[in-house]
């Protein structure tokens, strides 16, 4: 009944079937490939140490992650199953509805791709403001191997890790960085991991060197200066 009211627009009855197919990769990850945290956070002012890779052994003898379930699988909890068999149901059904005359896109094509661009920076936002640090960090890491250049990313990036400090300060840690479980995604978790094996010492070295490494390409960038000007405070206490 849906597709009946869908084809009586001016849209391409077909895309209904490509709706089923988001629906279908929508578990997996938008930017493919695990993030190397060692290379996202290396600056040459302060290398990073791969003590901070390392997981401690947990209560109980094993190590965090290397739970006795295994790993998590990302389709284990489906909400839209047997996506592939509807979207041949729908195809068929659209071929029905007579030839392909609709339009893909009644607004321009290029603004929408704009908005597609603009939700990434969108979910960082939402996840800073809620006090999801980690997560948000992962995110401009993730963005920054697609956009190195990007002043908002690499402020966002230092804002983040200097965050982990004052929570670190204010004995806080877990409210803004979850524990390294096996629940987790690989790059993810292991940020966390790092995250959870800085010394407050370290987490202000590493906020500074990594906004310092970047003034020469962000200087003119005010929030930039601003966290730059923050992290050198709390690196010379």
């Amino acid at each position: 009944r849906g597709l009946a009211y869908f084809a009586n627009t001016a849209y391409d009855a077909r895309q209904a079937a490509r709706c089923l197919e988001l629906l279908d990769n929508i578990d997996q990850e938008k930017y493919p490939g695990t993030l190397d945290v060692g290379a996202a956070l290396n600056t040459k002012g302060y290398p990073f140490k791969s003590r901070w890779l390392e997981e401690e052994s947990s209560m109980f003898g094993g190590r965090m992650g290397q739970l006795e379930e295994g790993p998590f699988h990302a389709d284990s909890l489906r909400t839209h199953p047997a996506c592939r068999e509807r979207m041949a149901r729908l195809e068929g059904l659209a071929v029905r509805h007579g030839p392909d005359t609709g339009a893909v896109f009644l607004q321009d094509s290029r603004r929408f791709r704009q908005w597609v661009e603009a939700a990434d920076y969108e979910v960082i936002e939402g996840l800073y403001a809620f006090g999801a640090t980690a997560e948000a960090l992962y995110h401009c890491l993730v963005l920054l191997a697609y956009h190195p250049e990007d002043p908002y990313l690499n402020t966002m990036a230092g804002r983040c890790l200097l965050r982990v400090h004052a929570a670190m300060g204010a004995h806080s840690l877990e409210d803004h960085v979850p524990l390294p479980g096996a629940s987790l995604r690989p790059g993810y978790r292991q940020l966390c991991q790092v995250l959870h094996n800085l010394r407050m010492r370290e987490a202000a070295a590493l906020a500074y060197h990594f906004l310092k490494e970047r003034e020469g390409r962000f200087a003119a960038y005010a929030p930039f200066r601003q966290a730059l000007e923050q992290s050198r405070e709390l690196y010379e206490k």
